[in-house]
């Protein structure tokens, strides 16, 4: 399982720490600090993976007693990839379970895995609309997410290794719906820029989500950042691109390409032709 895939030790600070697996402890924090690894025979992981929220309660009230162990401790153990319960059923779109352990420890949906990524990134690349809208709407609801905050602690803006934002990862993974949602949630994290100085508004762009251009376009009252958006790595020339792209590959019906029209003001205007 992808989940249980060896990885370094996170470079944020987890929950707790992490046993390798030869039940020595990464780093030099104490012993007293340390976690057991969540491994795919837990009850715990197939119930955050598949299971019901009543189903992972049971396990984890038995766990619990079991352990003499609270469920916070419990809830903040790791995978060898740094995946906490959260990351595991955000990665698998069990919303109930996101929405139980969210709700019982909010902070745990800013943790980051050993490749950087929140829960969210995870929903997010996989196409799991309703479980992403139910992290960010917790997150929200506890008063964690800010326009004022910095992107470390808002999970709309973290970024993972790849300077990735949960709204990349949707646009890279071809997920639409879910990249409109988080535009409106946060305009601004369109302009955020990757480590290969991709945004969102770029890779839009570039995916021909034709809607995900305007939305952003028509949200942004700051001219100078959009006029930013277009040196280097310029959505005019990811269209250019693309359409390029599908040309060469012989598309003629159902292809896409974007016409772009920048007025004396710079101002951006986005149609979608039907052919190429």
């Amino acid at each position: 399982m992808e989940d249980f895939e060896k990885e370094r030790t996170p470079t944020s600070c987890p929950p707790s720490r992490i046993q390798d697996d030869q039940g020595t402890q990464n780093g030099s924090q104490s012993n007293n600090n340390h976690v057991i690894e969540i491994y795919k025979k837990d009850d715990l992981y197939l119930e955050a993976r598949n299971g019901s929220r009543d189903a992972f309660r049971k396990v984890l009230d038995r766990v619990s007693a079991a352990e003499q162990t609270s469920f916070s401790d419990i809830l903040r153990r790791l995978s060898p990839a740094g995946n906490t319960f959260l990351h595991i059923a955000a990665k698998h779109g069990n919303e109930d379970i996101v929405t139980y352990i969210a709700g019982n420890d909010p902070s745990l949906a800013l943790y980051k895995n050993s490749n950087g990524e929140t829960a969210l990134h995870l929903a997010a690349k996989g196409g799991y609309e309703s479980t992403a809208k139910a992290l960010v709407k917790t997150h929200e609801s506890m008063h964690l997410l800010s326009s004022n905050e910095a992107y470390d602690n808002n999970i709309l803006r973290a970024k993972n290794e790849k300077g990735n934002t949960a709204l990349h990862e949707a646009l890279i993974n071809g997920q639409e719906s879910i990249a409109e949602y988080l535009i409106q949630e946060d305009p601004e994290v369109s302009y955020y820029q990757n480590e290969v100085g991709e945004s969102a508004l770029y890779l839009a762009a570039k995916a021909g989500f034709v809607e995900c251009v305007a939305s952003i376009l028509r949200s942004t009252t700051d001219q100078e950042c959009i006029n930013e958006q277009f040196k280097n790595n310029s959505p005019i020339q990811a269209a250019i691109m693309e359409k390029n792209k599908a040309s060469n590959l012989g598309c003629s019906e159902s292809c896409w390409s974007t016409s772009i029209f920048i007025s004396q003001d710079s101002l951006v205007q986005i149609q979608e032709l039907q052919q190429c």
